[in-house]
């Protein structure tokens, strides 16, 4: 029976918000998605033109709920009847013309799935060791067995190596180690930690000290600070001030962001407090389309 009649319930009104969004990036060349879309000859079809017969059909597909996202079969094909279903977030990232993927035991599956059923790492460690040109057979058995190690000539777990030589969790010690950190580099790192340091004749935390004498954020300055950068360095590396010098013009920093980027004050702030010079923020935009 035919849903055009009826009151439009929730769902209908999402789907028809997800049909303006497809029109969107397939018609539109001034939308940002239109190059990945559109501009490589993803069209929305001639029957899927009214929102109504487009919305009908994806209601009536196995399994049709928000907690699916729609995704297309084939993704060098367009929207259109037979090409669509309803499937997990993973699996539709996994169906995308950008996704990474690994050939391993005479297969190309998705980078996703090749570090889930293969690899106890997390999926941007080795994404970065691919990068570093290790083959998908180096990567499987890259520490493989993190139960056991050897540290100073003894044999243990690496949960009591964490207890005994670190003042860290048997967690965070593990998190390092996959991260390809040996273990004199853990034990390093965990003597490099911040916690209380003294600056000014006071005492007090290091995000205490942070936030209320330098102009970075909190996981940054304790990058810097394990570099071997000092408090002092540090208060003036990015001193906590409002004004700021671009293209010989001193000016505050909302000014810098209205005149010189097309980016909100509060997320080209958290890019200053990351490092990012300002000549990377006025140009980040533009990189990014």
């Amino acid at each position: 029976m035919s849903s055009w009649g009826k009151i439009p319930d929730e769902f209908d009104l999402y789907l028809r918000r997800k049909w303006q969004s497809i029109k969107t990036r397939c018609e539109d060349p001034c939308c940002r998605y239109w190059k990945r879309y559109g501009g490589r000859g993803i069209k929305l079809s001639d029957e899927f033109q009214d929102s109504r017969v487009f919305v009908e059909y994806v209601r009536s597909l196995p399994n049709a709920s928000r907690e699916l996202q729609l995704d297309r079969i084939d993704n060098n094909r367009g929207y259109e009847r037979g090409n669509l279903r309803w499937v997990t977030g993973k699996d539709n990232c996994n169906n995308r013309e950008c996704s990474i993927t690994v050939k391993y035991g005479g297969k190309t599956i998705p980078l996703s799935d090749f570090v889930d059923k293969h690899t106890n790492m997390s999926y941007n460690y080795v994404k970065k060791l691919l990068q570093e040109g290790k083959s998908a057979e180096e990567i499987v058995s890259w520490r493989k067995n993190t139960k056991n190690v050897t540290y100073n000539g003894v044999s243990m777990s690496l949960r009591q190596f964490a207890l005994n030589h670190t003042g860290m969790t048997p967690t965070n010690v593990r998190k390092l180690y996959l991260r390809g950190l040996s273990l004199d580099e853990i034990v390093a790192w965990d003597k490099h930690e911040p916690k209380k340091v003294s600056f000014g004749g006071c005492s007090m935390t290091f995000p205490e000290f942070v936030k209320k004498h330098t102009e970075l954020s909190v996981p940054y300055a304790t990058k810097l600070f394990r570099d071997g950068v000092s408090l002092d360095d540090l208060s003036t590396w990015r001193k906590k001030s409002d004004v700021v010098t671009y293209n010989g013009n001193e000016m505050h920093f909302k000014d810098f962001v209205r005149d010189y980027t097309k980016m909100s004050y509060v997320y080209a702030r958290q890019m200053y407090r990351q490092g990012k010079s300002l000549d990377e923020i006025a140009g980040w935009e533009r990189r990014s389309r």
